[in-house]
């Protein structure tokens, strides 16, 4: 008897267990009042890599309901409700999560509307509702100063100065306030990772803070990622060591950077795209460059930017324009490993490195860090061939 009670309470708990395994997900419920029957609802999220919106679920609405259903591999996702297939400004936010969520409100007002059940969301609303007032004040000012910058004396743009710079402290302590009281928040990671005035190691301590289960969302792994890459960028100055990376030769080869650039003494990265109309003007006068230094022993590695489908556009770029040197490339445009290594904000941009990858010189306007911003030198037309003439006379 005792073994048939038992084999009954071990027969409930694998019911109990496939039953929270089939839960496992996410569901939206919404309710709008005066949405028309048969009208589509998207559930989608921004994909990067092909810089479009991958659509997550479709709803059809009926008796003034919608509702959405599906599984996160990892919690926190931000995506977007629209009521239409064509990208518009009236969408609804929502950082998603497994869970039941609800949404209440009125079609004629969409996407004004109310969202329980999700905690990751609701510590989003909790964060932006304590920093909106700070934030629409420190608006205020700056909009005050580019409008009246010009006819204040010096008290006058000191005193303005002096109130932008408070509350913005105001801002941050807001935000150091709502990372230190929220460790196991799927939000924290996200805000950690976003705010640009950390450096990589705050980024690191406040990741360490972490719940296990935020680390293990994909707002923890971003986070990781983002803290791992601005290590590496701290060598791309001049004097430091460029970091290694691996990307697909024409011929479909993966092959590494720092192999490519012990072939010879000096290489110019050269970061273009076959769709970047100042990249390929630029062209001629880095192949006068090639002509002249090539055989002493310069190289040029040009990485191209390309995005996902634009193999063919690349190939082609590379035969009309006649480039000759070595070519690499991820296909992945922005969000290629190499342009985020190098934190670039733009292209053409170049940076010159000698055969042990020891960075030499940085000509890339906009990068976005900070101490590769304020190290540049002009390594386009002239300025480039004074520049490998004066390594190589």
């Amino acid at each position: 008897m005792k073994y048939f009670v038992s084999a009954v309470v071990l027969f409930g708990l694998l019911i109990m267990l496939d039953a929270f395994l089939f839960m496992k997900g996410y569901a939206i419920k919404g309710t709008l009042k005066g949405l028309p029957d048969g009208t589509k609802l998207y559930l989608v999220k921004s994909n990067k890599v092909q810089n479009k919106l991958d659509t997550l679920s479709v709803a059809v609405a009926s008796k003034e309901h919608f509702e959405f259903t599906g599984n996160l591999v990892r919690e926190g996702c931000w995506s977007f409700i629209m009521i239409s297939e064509v990208p518009s400004k009236k969408y609804l936010s929502l950082l998603l999560e497994n869970a039941t969520i609800t949404i209440t409100g009125v079609a004629d007002s969409w996407p004004v509307a109310d969202i329980r059940g999700s905690v990751a969301n609701d510590d989003y609303l909790s964060f932006i509702k304590s920093s909106t007032p700070y934030q629409e004040t420190l608006k205020t000012l700056k909009e005050t100063y580019q409008q009246q910058g010009n006819t204040m004396n010096a008290e006058m743009k000191k005193d303005l100065s002096d109130k932008m710079k408070a509350v913005a402290d105001s801002i941050t302590l807001v935000r150091q306030q709502f990372i230190n009281t929220h460790p196991a928040s799927l939000y924290t990671a996200f805000l950690v990772r976003t705010t640009s005035q950390f450096t990589w190691e705050r980024k690191e301590e406040e990741y360490n803070k972490l719940s296990t289960q935020v680390k293990a969302s994909s707002f923890g792994i971003e986070l990781k990622e983002a803290i791992d890459l601005l290590k590496k960028q701290a060598s791309i100055i001049p004097g430091g060591l460029m970091p290694d990376f691996t990307a697909f030769t024409p011929q479909g080869n993966r092959v590494s950077a720092h192999e490519i650039l012990k072939k010879n003494k000096y290489t110019l990265i050269d970061f273009w795209a076959s769709w970047c109309a100042p990249c390929r003007k630029a062209t001629p006068d880095i192949k006068k460059v090639y002509d002249a230094f090539h055989e002493k022993g310069f190289n040029v590695l040009s990485i191209s930017l390309d995005f996902p489908g634009q193999e063919k556009a690349w190939k082609e770029a590379i035969t009309k324009d006649g480039m000759t040197w070595e070519h690499i490339s991820n296909l992945k445009g922005r969000e290629s490993e190499e342009y985020k290594l190098f934190g670039l904000d733009g292209i053409p941009a170049y940076v010159l490195v000698d055969q042990q990858g020891k960075i030499l010189a940085l000509d890339m306007p906009g990068a976005t860090i900070s101490a590769a911003r304020k190290s540049q030198e002009k390594l386009r037309g002239d300025a480039l061939y004074q520049k490998i003439a004066s390594l190589m006379p």
